[in-house]
Formats: structure tokens, sequence, C-alpha cells
């Protein structure tokens, strides 16, 4: 509306005022004429005052001025009356003229004012009605217009109303209603939550729900929907409703059951099994694989303590430890399963810890490892075979050349063939027992110990005999060697020492000396002789022995005759008696 300037207002006011006075002398006028044949004193001060407020009319045009010029002409008119006999007949008729002329004119100027009130107020009102209009318009057209479903429902549930796109997402035209409640457009398995949540809604608990639901359309053709529930509360000109808004996510669950089938392909393939424990619950939840992993049939869940009868107790603090990974960690062991036809499985577990507020999860997958660890040992027991019958080789190889040295180095004393034969024997014997030695050791080796009292052990019972020494594990080859000496020293004992007497006493001892750098000393001591007559030819056990050369193994060889005895030592290096690694 064009708004009025100040000059068209004073012209304005200067038109209704010349209105009011052009009025106001009419009936000025009238009155004179009336009263001008009866003029005295009063009657004209009378006319005067009538100029003077008309005179003020002219100038103001106020409605209080105007009624004050209406009564006092009736006042006039009624000194008229009441001085002068004469006027009644001649003045009925305009007395009641100027009356009724008057207050028609007033009650016209009181509508006008009233009007031209009104009128100044109205350019007001029709703006913000407008605006109001206005605003109603585009709230109804971004409602019907929305990208998305959207419905406002009663308290009840029932369809107040509804836009174009959740129509279009039912299947229903413009003609068609959609039912009239909300249940009859979701599936009924998931009635119950839409239900609940609209109840939490309407008794004021918690924000606006959001859930995920199958709508049913007007075909029959169902599809997902994600719905958000608001409360709209009542006010002075509307009552309580919801403001649903539903998203079609048809193609977003179809997606995420694809890749759900896939992984769960992927899992079968690698027959794999998922799990996920809360700690603080005491609840395991695990895929059909996993409980088949762990031998238990297939459930949703199931308590911490029904896994404790199956899983191994070795293994049970490992499996159930809480707060022992960082929150980056990755969880990975191998447990043993107790299955109930009384095998044992082993299961590896891959898992990540995440702490929410006061729960802490554990998700992982499983894997049964027991056939890859048994082709594992498999392997490993068939490579350590392979390995056991190269050695039995090598040690064969090597025994055919010792024992053709013993055959070439022995000679038959004066050409005893008995003796020479029996001799033999005796230290073939010897070579017998120290593999007998050798093979009841998976390593491959033979204690120092078991050698010699395996050479001794004939004479055990019959004399007095003395073994000590810390336990020292000799390898094949140096076991054989070091035989030969012990069973060298035996014989030459019963010969002519010790063992050839009743009350003759052996100590073989041995040690790790601190001066020796590792080496292992070996002393044997005899006491009580049968003669004191030695040989003088140098034969094979002399050679065996070291007497003025090498040994057959160790080194710094010593042999002393006593009056009483004989005390023979012998140095032998870690390095020549360490077992190979082949058994180990």
């Amino acid at each position: 509306m064009r708004p009025t300037s100040g000059l068209s207002k004073v012209v304005d006011l200067r038109a209704k005022t010349t209105n009011v006075a052009l009025a106001s002398f009419a009936l000025a006028a009238s009155l004179a004429f009336e009263l001008i044949p009866l003029s005295d004193e009063e009657i004209a001060a009378e006319l005067g005052l009538l100029a003077l407020i008309s005179a003020v009319v002219l100038l103001r045009g106020h409605l209080l001025t105007l009624t004050a010029t209406f009564f006092n002409a009736c006042f006039i008119i009624w000194m008229a009356f009441s001085h002068r006999a004469d006027f009644h007949g001649k003045g009925t008729i305009p007395f009641f003229l100027i009356l009724g002329a008057g207050l028609a004119f007033l009650l016209h100027e009181y509508w006008r004012r009233e009007n031209q009130t009104a009128a100044a107020l109205s350019p007001v009102a029709p703006p913000l009605a407008a605006a109001e209009a206005n605003a109603a318009s585009l709230h109804q057209q971004a409602f019907e217009h929305a990208a998305v479903g959207l419905a406002i429902l009663g308290a009840d549930g029932e369809l107040l109303e509804t836009n174009r796109r959740l129509c279009e997402l039912l299947g229903y035209g413009k003609q068609a209603r959609p039912p009239r409640f909300l249940d009859s457009l979701i599936q009924a398995a998931d009635q119950p939550s839409c239900r609940d949540r609209l109840g939490s809604l309407l008794a004021g608990v918690g924000a606006p729900f959001e859930f995920e639901a199958r709508l049913v359309g007007r075909d029959r053709a169902m599809f997902w929907a994600r719905i958000t529930l608001s409360l709209c509360p009542a006010d002075a000109a509307l009552p309580r409703s919801i403001l649903v808004a539903i998203n079609d996510i048809t193609d977003q669950r179809h997606a995420l059951d694809a890749e759900k089938e896939l992984l769960l392909l992927a899992l079968a393939a690698g027959r794999l099994g998922i799990w996920q424990i809360d700690l603080q619950r005491n609840t395991v939840l695990g895929s059909d694989n996993f409980w088949s992993i762990l031998g238990l049939p297939s459930a949703s869940g199931r308590s911490l303590d029904e896994l404790s009868a199956v899983i191994h107790p070795a293994d049970w603090p490992r499996f159930v430890a809480s707060g022992a990974l960082a929150s980056a960690e990755d969880l990975d062991i191998e447990i043993r399963v107790l299955r109930p036809d009384g095998h044992i499985r082993w299961v590896a577990l891959r898992a990540r810890e995440e702490h929410r507020a006061d729960r802490t999860l554990r998700t992982g997958i499983a894997a049964d490892l027991t056939d890859r660890r048994e082709r594992t040992l498999l392997r490993a027991n068939a490579k350590k075979r392979e390995s056991i019958v190269l050695e039995l080789r090598h040690r064969l190889s090597n025994l055919f050349p010792v024992i053709m040295a013993l055959v070439n180095l022995m000679d038959a004393p004066e050409n005893d063939i008995a003796s020479y034969k029996q001799a033999l024997i005796g230290r073939i014997r010897a070579l017998e027992a120290t593999h007998h030695l050798l093979a009841r050791h998976a390593t491959g080796a033979a204690l120092l110990r078991d050698i010699v009292a395996q050479e001794l052990k004939p004479y055990r019972q019959a004399h007095n005999l003395t073994i000590a020494g810390p336990p020292i594990l000799m390898s094949d080859g140096a076991a054989e060697s070091f035989v030969m000496i012990v069973h060298e020293l035996a014989t030459n004992s019963v010969k002519y020492g010790a063992l050839g007497t009743g009350d003759g006493h052996v100590s073989v001892e041995w040690s790790v000396p601190a001066d020796a750098n590792g080496d292992i000393l070996f002393l044997w001591v005899e006491q009580g002789r049968q003669t004191t007559t030695t040989a003088s030819r140098r034969g094979f056990g002399s050679s065996v022995l070291g007497a003025g050369g090498a040994p057959l193994v160790g080194h710094s060889p010593s042999m002393e005759i006593l009056d009483d005895g004989l005390r023979y030592s012998l140095r032998l290096s870690r390095n020549d008696i360490r077992p190979s690694s082949t058994f180990s």
C-alpha cells in the first residue's frame, strides 16, 4: 500500500472542515432567519456565540465542536420559545427540522470517523494475513513435494496426511488412498517393533526414533525402509501428532546382503568361524561353523561356562583373559578343544578387543588347525626318519672301517688263534654295546656314564668299582672311539691289574677342572695288581690308549704304573665329543 504524504493529509482535513463549516453556516443562517424578527439582547448574544463556534469548527473540524454547535442552536431555539410568545407557532417546524438534521449529521460524522479509523488500521492487517497464508502454502508445498516419504500420524497411529512420494513408494495413485493406520503398511514381523517405538515416543522417552522395517505396498510388493518418528507437541491450534519420514533403502539392503553372502562364502571356503565374546556379560556369540569347530551344536549364543567344558584347562585363562590387549593389538592364540569323542583338536583364534562404554567385546575368527598340525608333524617325523636312516648309513659305513682296523692292528699272540679270536670278538662286542647305547637315545648320542657302566657291567658284582662324574653327552663317533679306550683299560685290568684279583679296586671319574679351558678330565685309577711284570711289546692296546702317540679320541693321554696299581688320564675336548644337531 502506498504511504500518504503529510500535505495530502492537511488537504483532506481542510476539505472535511470546510464541509462541516458550510453545514454550520447553513444551520446558523436558518436560525438567524427565524430569530431576526424576534431580536432582543439575549438572542443576539447567542447568535454571536454560534458564529464564534462556527469559526472554531471551520478551523478544527472536531466532532466535539460540532456537537457543541448543535446543542447551542437548540439552546437558542429554547430561549426563543421561553421569551417570545409568538414564536411557538412559527418555530415549531424549523425546530424539529434543525433537531433531526443535527442528529443525522452527528451520527454521520461518527460513522465516518469510525470508518476512517478502521481504514487507517486496515493496511497493517492484510500483509500479516498474507504472510501467514504464504508460509502455510510453502510448508504445504514442501511437505507435498519432499524427496522422502512423509506422513502425519495421530496419537493412535492413524495416517492423517501423506505426501506424494510416500504414495509413490506404496504404489498408490492420486485417487487411491493408503490404509488408515501405519501398522497396515508394515510387515507383520516388524509391527511389534514399530508399536514399541511409537509408545516410547508418545511417553516422552528419548529423542526421535529411527529403525528399519519392511513395508508392504498396494500390490503386496515388499521393500525395506528406514523410518524416523518425531513427536510434534500440541499447541493452541493443533493437537499432538507424529511426523513420519520414510526412506527407501531396498538397494542398500540388497548390497549389504550381497556383501554378507560373499563374506559367508569366503568364510565357508576357508573353514572359518566367526565369534564374539562379551566379557562383562559372560556370553559368546558364534556362527554355525564356529560351534562345529568346537564340536558343539549350532546356537545363537552360549555362556562362557559352557565353553569351559570343551576348552583345555591349560588354555582357558588365555581364552578369557580380559584387558590383556591394547585397543589396536590383535589376539593370536592356539587352544586345544576336547571333543565329546575324546579327540583333541587344535583351534587358532584371531581377534581384536573393542571397548564400548562399560562393555569389552572381543570379536574374531576361528580355524581348525588339527589337520594342518598333523600334516606338519608327519612331515617333520618323515624328515626325522630320513635323517636317522642317513645317520645309520653313515654309522654303518664308519663301523666297517673300525672293524677292519681292529682286525688289521691285532696280531695273534705266539700264533694263538684262539686267543686272537677271543680278543677280537670282545672288542667287536664292545662296539656292539656302544651302538645299542646310541640307538636308545633319540639324539643319537650316549652318556659317558652309560658307556663306562656298560663296559664294566660284568665286573660290578665281583669287584669293588667306583664310577662318578657329571652327565656328559658324547656323539656317536666319539662314543665308538671312547668305548675302545675303556674296553682296552678293562681288558688290561683283567689280565694284569685290579680286575684280575678279588680284592682289587677300580675308580673311574671325570670332571671339568677350572683350569682345563672347558676340557673334560677322565681318570682311571687301579689299586691292587696281579704282577709287576709288563709286556715290552707295543701292540693294539697301546695305540688305542695313545701310549707314545695320539689316542683314538681326546688328547694329552698319560699312564703311570704305580707300585700298587695304575693311573691313566685323558682330556676330552667338548668340540670333539659334542653331539651333532641332526637329532636335536
